[in-house]
């Protein structure tokens, strides 16, 4: 029973689009070697050879029939 409660809490999560953007940039900050700044719904990514990234999240809301 207490799986079945435990799926049904995954398939209901609900995020916005700042909290992903942050679990992003903690996430990056493993993996990269650089300065990772996270701003409202986007992420910056400055590595160590000079590169910059930006990712931005963007909630898509599908229109159901």
């Amino acid at each position: 029973m207490i799986d079945i409660q435990n799926k049904n809490k995954e398939k209901n999560y609900k995020t916005d689009e700042k909290c992903l953007a942050e679990e992003i940039a903690v996430a990056l900050d493993d993996y990269f070697k650089g300065i990772i700044e996270q701003n409202e719904k986007s992420v910056l990514i400055n590595l160590e050879n000079g590169q910059i990234f930006r990712l931005t999240v963007d909630e898509i809301i599908r229109k159901c029939c």
